[in-house]
């Protein structure tokens, strides 16, 4: 098993120069692979197309991968607020009127490339490996934009 991540620049607008995204492959016991930076959702993509082989990957993405709300704050985001704003944490509003939704284009380019969205929520014995539970009902999404949900892991199919 190896691990993805991405803190991903939230925007990727045409016309103008992306912020960097920060890239890291960590071997399963923690050992780090490669790492680096990107601009861009394609670099990102040819980023990971370069350092990452084979299915046993589980990324993780710094930011908003499923966005389905026409304003407003999404679910997770209020939550964040409601549950820590007393320490001064929120979390930034997304909806599909923001124009730094660079996650929603990334998904589903990964998408595209074979990997897997997978929010199911898990639960971890202590030996590290996942305990049995019972499987959430399927949801429906929208051929348009993936569905609402919580912080996710994506992997390659």
């Amino acid at each position: 098993m190896q691990f993805l991540g991405i803190d991903l620049a939230w925007a990727d607008n045409p016309g103008s120069l992306a912020n960097e995204t920060g890239l890291v492959l960590l071997a399963g016991d923690g050992t780090v692979v490669d790492a680096g930076w990107s601009r861009g959702i394609q670099e990102t993509l040819g980023w990971v197309s370069e350092h990452v082989h084979g299915s046993d990957v589980l990324a993780f993405v710094d930011a908003p991968l499923v966005v389905s709300n026409a304003t407003g704050q999404r679910l997770c985001e209020t939550q964040v607020g409601q549950r820590y704003g007393h320490w001064k944490v929120s979390a930034n509003s997304t909806n599909l009127g923001s124009k730094n939704i660079a996650g929603v284009s990334l998904l589903e380019l990964l998408e595209e490339r074979g990997w897997i969205y997978d929010d199911r929520p898990r639960c971890w014995n202590r030996s590290g490996g996942p305990s049995p539970r019972p499987r959430p009902p399927t949801r429906t999404r929208s051929a348009s934009r993936p569905r609402a949900g919580t912080p996710s892991g994506v992997r390659p199919g």
